[in-house]
């Protein structure tokens, strides 16, 4: 099963997740649980049918241990501790492996090197750190914990042949060592078939014991590189075993154990057939995983829970002692926490060179007799990591970490890049080309029709203004359609932060151009009217000043955006309702302009919203001062009214779509749009289309204009007359100056007068008619409506006299508030 990377990565093993699912006589549930997840599936789907296992388990003499009253090692210490003691018996190896290339030496030093080294599960690993894709384990403090254990053990080995490497022996005379089935050995470690293989069990069930890999007290910090004392919360597989604290059990698998998978280059009823064979060997391996105890060692070793009957290890000639180690010893191999050989393409081969560096190692130094120090060590796992880290380069470092994550389970299919549709896209694009046609054209209008009444009296200098600012605002469309799929992450940044600056510096000179047209029309509410064009002209201060309102506060916000956290590109995962705890792939993401501070985007919408909403009061109030329409008042109404709508729906909608990233494009393109073209037609429409309907409307108030200057000339020299009358009538002895409480009445009576005489000035009776307005005289001051003037009549109060006379009727006719008494 090391080899399934490559065949399952290429596509040359069939999956036969579905074929277990629905076969009960292949009985996949009865396979060890760590034989299932780590020998027969890869990346989440099954690809072997679990054949074999390749268990590495701790032989000791037990009578040597009984005698000496001694304890079966738990750690990779007390086995060195009790091989030490052992070698000073006389006759006795304190431990016996053949430490020579192409034996599993490296296999060896991983068994000392997996518990020191892996504590969360076997997804984690020992050899290499998944996660980080990185060879750092190889060079770490448990590296060289592990080689000096490795390299005490030699020291406590009697046999002078461990720095034997020849490839013409077999592997029986030069890899078993024969010392411990020869009761002469206390200790050894590995395979079954490297230690018990071609003896039959009845040769030593009595005296060898089987029991699990020592394990270890002490873990390695991948943070600080050292070696700390394992807890729980460190080593959450960990055990307590008495005397030691936590003990962290992480047993090594080879690479010998056997599968079977189907090419996937064949028919599907092969692939089937093939399945159901396969299956039928694995669940009928009773016989090969429990031999005869007479009949030599089986190269099968238990995997399957069925395997574990004690009444078949009895009815086959097993002793009860040894069928109860054995099963247990080979129990302890379905452990979380095992560690499993990397399943990646060329592991062989990178195993290959560490081994063959590990023996030149050995032969130069404790072969040779040469104490070594840690820092020898170090050197050493530094040079090992400088090989490895030069194969994987060779063979492909991204290739080989993603297929040892998939071995692990680990691995997550990294999620497809998605973008906006190309259709989108088109979309915005059209929207801005419609919008830049749009106002190119009203530029050339304002300026081939510049002579023209209605243009000149919409100041073409103020519509070309708005007209830059949408622009600008249609222009932003353009950085908002940038991505990575088309441009570099820099550039997508660069756009992020373009399209507020774009759309906003457009917004203020707009507004900027509109509020001037309403500092104009509220100028006119306080009287200042006009009579030629010129006179309707905004000066140019005047323009700067309403320019100023949103265009300063805008620009200090963008620019603040901008220093402390400009918006950036950025691509995160699409959110899924269908997303799965038990998904083997990374979601798709979706690249967008990202605002880590919104609190800049919230000020400044409801900076240009509230003033917007000012300004449309503002020109409410205004209005309500005129009692004639003017020319242009209704469609700034309209453009203001229109802006405010457009942000008001779109942002209800970009609240509601905000993780759509396609609708969101479609929304901001639409909004950026419409808040250019809305105040467009506003502005241009009356002087484009409607000219001819404005042009009369401007002419009947400049008619109202003049009309209204004449009021004024008129009115002045009536007030004139009147009070050159009341001074003749005070003369007289009469006052006719109105009381307080009769000011309104006076007011009325100064109006009727000046529209009597311009009526007077009328040929057309219809209009007289229209026009005539009839008021009493206000004469009363203190005295009551009787006393009335007229021929004759005389009234005295206390010492003041006043004298009545009448005088001809024509004396007061021309004065519309003069009646004559009956």
């Amino acid at each position: 099963p090391n080899f399934i990377g490559t065949p399952s990565t290429s596509g040359i093993l069939s999956d036969m997740t579905d074929f277990v699912e629905r076969d009960t006589e292949g009985q996949w549930s009865d396979i060890l649980t760590y034989y299932r997840m780590w020998n027969g599936i890869f990346n989440g789907r099954v690809r072997m049918m679990i054949m074999d296992d390749n268990a590495s388990l701790l032989y000791f003499h037990k009578e040597l241990f009984r005698e000496h009253n001694r304890t079966v090692p738990r750690t990779w210490e007390e086995y060195n501790r009790e091989a030490k003691y052992f070698n000073q018996l006389e006759g006795v190896s304190g431990s016996c492996l053949k430490r020579v290339k192409g034996c599993g030496l490296q296999h060896q030093l991983n068994m000392i090197y997996s518990p020191k080294t892996q504590t969360m599960g076997t997804s984690r690993g020992s050899m290499f750190d998944p996660e980080k894709m990185s060879t750092i384990n190889m060079c770490g403090a448990s590296f060289v914990e592990s080689l000096r254990i490795f390299e005490e053990q030699i020291k406590y080995e009697r046999t002078n042949d461990n720095n034997v490497d020849s490839t013409s022996q077999s592997i029986a005379t030069k890899c078993l060592s024969p010392d411990l089935v020869e009761q002469r050995c206390a200790l050894s470690y590995g395979p079954v078939a490297s230690v018990l293989q071609d003896y039959p069990a009845d040769q030593y069930q009595d005296f060898i014991g089987i029991a699990r890999m020592p394990g270890s007290t002490t873990v390695l910090d991948s943070d600080t590189n050292s070696m700390v004392q394992c807890t729980p919360k460190i080593c959450p597989f960990a055990e307590f075993e008495d005397g030691l604290g936590w003990v962290n059990y992480a047993p090594f698998l080879g690479s010998a154990s056997l599968g079977a998978g189907v090419s996937n280059h064949t028919d599907p009823i092969k692939q089937d057939i093939a399945s159901k064979f396969f299956g039928y060997v694995s669940i009928n391996s009773l016989d090969d995983a429990i031999p005869l105890a007479n009949a030599s060692a089986s190269m099968i070793n238990p995997f399957r829970r069925s395997h574990f009957s004690l009444e078949e290890y009895k009815s086959r000639g097993y002793k009860l002692e040894f069928a109860k180690q054995h099963v247990a010893a080979f129990a302890s191999m379905d452990s979380p926490n095992a560690d499993p050989l990397p399943r990646a393409p060329g592991i062989n081969q990178l195993l290959e060179l560490m081994e063959g560096a590990l023996a030149i190692y050995l032969n130069q130094t404790v072969f040779a007799g040469v104490n070594t120090t840690d820092q020898d060590r170090t050197d050493f796992a530094l040079e090992v990591k400088g090989i490895v880290d030069a194969r994987l380069e060779e063979i492909g470092r991204q290739e080989f970490f993603e297929s040892y994550q998939r071995s692990l389970g680990i691995y997550v299919e990294p999620g497809s890049p998605q973008y906006v549709n190309v259709a989108f896209y088109v979309y915005g694009y059209a929207l801005c080309s419609i919008l830049i046609v749009s106002v190119v054209f009203c530029v050339y209008w304002s300026v081939v029709r510049r002579n023209d009444k209605a243009m000149a009296l919409s100041q073409p200098r103020i519509l070309r203004m708005a007209c830059f600012g949408m622009l600008l605002i249609g222009a932003s469309i353009i950085p908002l359609s940038v991505n990575d799929e088309m441009a570099s992450v820099a550039y997508c940044d660069a756009a992020c932060k373009a399209v507020p600056w774009t759309y906003v510096t457009g917004l203020s000179i707009l507004m900027g151009a509109i509020f001037s047209k309403i500092a104009r029309i509220e100028d006119i509410s306080r009287g200042e009217g006009f009579g030629e064009s010129a006179a309707y002209m905004i000066p140019k201060r005047r323009v700067l000043e309403t320019l100023a309102v949103p265009f300063i506060p805008n620009f200090i916000l963008l620019l603040s955006w901008s220093i402390v956290a400009p918006p950036r590109w950025v691509r995160e995962a699409i959110e899924s309702d269908n997303a799965s705890e038990f998904a083997t792939s990374e979601p798709d993401t979706m690249g967008f302009c990202k605002n880590d501070r919104n609190l800049f985007f919230v000020i400044l919408i409801s900076y240009n919203l509230v003033i917007q909403a000012y300004q449309m009061f503002k020109l409410y109030i205004c209005l309500g001062r005129i009692e004639r329409k003017l020319v242009d008042s209704q469609w700034i109404s309209f453009a203001l009214a229109g802006e405010i709508q457009v942000w008001l729906i779109s942002l209800t909608i970009l609240a509601i779509v905000r993780h759509n990233k396609p609708v969101l494009y479609f929304i901001r393109a639409t909004t950026t749009f419409f808040s250019a073209f809305v105040p467009l037609v506003a502005l241009f429409l009356p002087v484009t289309f409607l000219r001819e309907n404005t042009e009369k409307m401007l002419d009947q108030y400049i008619n109202d204009e003049a009309n209204h200057k004449k009021y004024q000339l008129k009115l002045a020299e009536e007030r004139e007359k009147v009070e050159e009358l009341r001074k003749e009538l005070k003369e007289l002895g009469v006052d006719v100056k109105p009381s307080k409480r009769n000011i309104f009445r006076s007011a009325l009576l100064t109006t009727a007068f000046c529209r009597w005489s311009d009526t007077r000035d009328s040929s057309s009776d219809t209009i007289v008619k229209e026009s005539r307005v009839s008021f009493a005289a206000d004469t009363k001051s203190s005295n009551s409506r009787s006393s009335n003037l007229g021929l004759g009549q005389s009234s005295r109060k206390g010492s003041r006299s006043s004298t009545s006379w009448r005088g001809s009727d024509s004396s007061f006719s021309h004065l519309p508030w003069y009646k004559p008494s009956s």
